[in-house]
């Protein structure tokens, strides 16, 4: 039998749409076609977290979703409005230098949507310190429990959570599928590059709550000098506090010439080098934290089931990594996270030139009442180079103007 040309490139266009197919269906878990999602959740995306409502004995509560929690979680007080009774100890750590003593549920059936579920185990746990640093109150965290049951996709561009039985699901996008190790979440390979320090591979738990784009781990900083390096990137390092669960570590705030993470590649993320005497960030199992700021320029599929992770590009893929501008670290201040106040002034900052000082009360920012803005709002507000910045301040009994231009500090 003979073939003519047209015959022969048709036949390879074919060969090469397979090999295609192929690859974009990941780790190919079936060849049937699309698979209907238990649910689909609409998520809110404030300040990068993802937020859900679901219930606990038909209490509704808000919950933050945490790839990196070991089990899920609930505040005491939300806990008694629940009707839940806590029957054992344990003593559990995140970020943070510390570890506490905690009360711990069992046999908790935990509600999203349609799905439910038993948690074995939830943990209660105040997180008034989290919630200060986000703005607003949680009733709790989603985490390993719900992960290990159910594959899930967070589409952070339309703010929604689709949820799939692991036994059906077949991926068929045109993302990339990372295998995952198991620890109180996924941890995945990743390739960092420094001045004077080559390529180097890197073990990251991926912490959705975690709003930057990577933490590294005390001995992964300590073992590759890391701190030397970043300094030749940015020479003046801010240094400040991580807090979590286990309270607060210290941390240096700098860049990292790029990342890798299979075929994507980000050109100077923000990094955080922690310091950590203790928790997550003092451990030798990872090397650091992969955060919101890198997973929200994709699709993000858990699928704990089958040890994988998928990132599909959405379209900030190449956005700009940028942070604060003006030399300011505000909270929002306990009950009502109404209130703003300055926590920190990062000396030579923008903030600092103008007579900032920790503990001043924010009032007024650019002739707009403090009470309009959410906590994520101030932040954008102060991460554009050039823009000028008024802010009304209470300082004990005193008002007082401050006035400054923002400007990169890393």
């Amino acid at each position: 039998m003979t073939f003519s040309r047209r015959h022969i490139v048709l036949a390879l266009c074919l060969i090469i749409v397979s090999l295609v197919w192929s690859t974009a269906r990941g780790a190919g878990l079936g060849s049937g076609g699309p698979v209907t999602p238990l649910d689909v959740l609409r998520v809110d995306l404030y300040g990068k977290r993802v937020w859900l409502t679901g219930s606990v004995n038909q209490t509704e509560l808000v919950f933050q979703f945490d790839s990196a929690a070991g089990s899920s979680l609930l505040t005491p007080k939300a806990a008694e409005r629940a009707g839940l009774e806590a029957d054992a100890w344990a003593t559990a750590g995140g970020a943070g230098d510390n570890t506490i003593r905690i009360r711990v549920a069992r046999g908790v059936t935990m509600r999203l949507g349609r799905l439910s579920w038993i948690a074995p185990s939830v943990v209660l746990i105040p997180l008034d310190n989290i919630d200060e640093g986000t703005g607003r109150r949680a009733d709790g965290l989603i985490g390993k429990d719900f992960l290990d049951r159910f594959v899930v996709e967070i589409d952070y561009s339309t703010g929604l959570m689709s949820v799939y039985d692991p036994s059906k699901y077949a991926y068929s996008g045109t993302g990339t599928s990372f295998p995952i190790a198991l620890a109180e979440g996924p941890i995945i390979e990743g390739k960092i590059t420094m001045p004077g320090r080559g390529s180097l591979p890197c073990r990251l738990l991926v912490d959705a709550p975690f709003t930057g784009s990577l933490a590294f781990s005390r001995p992964f900083l300590e073992k590759h000098r890391l701190l030397e390096a970043a300094k030749v990137l940015t020479p003046k390092l801010l240094t400040s506090k991580m807090g979590g669960v286990g309270g607060e570590s210290l941390i240096h705030v700098g860049r990292v010439q790029s990342l890798a993470l299979g075929p994507y590649s980000f050109e100077r993320p923000i990094a955080e080098f922690c310091l950590a005497e203790g928790g997550t960030l003092a451990r030798s199992d990872i090397d650091g934290l992969l955060g919101a700021e890198i997973l929200r320029r994709f699709r993000v599929i858990f699928d704990f089931p089958h040890r994988r992770m998928i990132l599909e590009p959405a379209s900030p893929l190449k956005d700009p990594f940028e942070y604060d501008m003006s030399g300011l670290e505000i909270r929002a201040v306990s009950p009502e996270l109404k209130a703003f106040t300055v926590r920190r002034v990062h000396e030579g900052s923008p903030a600092a030139g103008a007579g900032a000082q920790v503990g001043d009360r924010i009032t007024v920012i650019n002739g707009r009442p403090v009470q309009q803005f959410t906590l994520p709002e101030i932040r954008e507000t102060l991460r554009v180079p050039g823009r000028e910045i008024r802010l009304s301040i209470m300082r004990g009994q005193e008002q007082k103007e401050l006035v400054f231009v923002l400007r990169r500090l890393i």
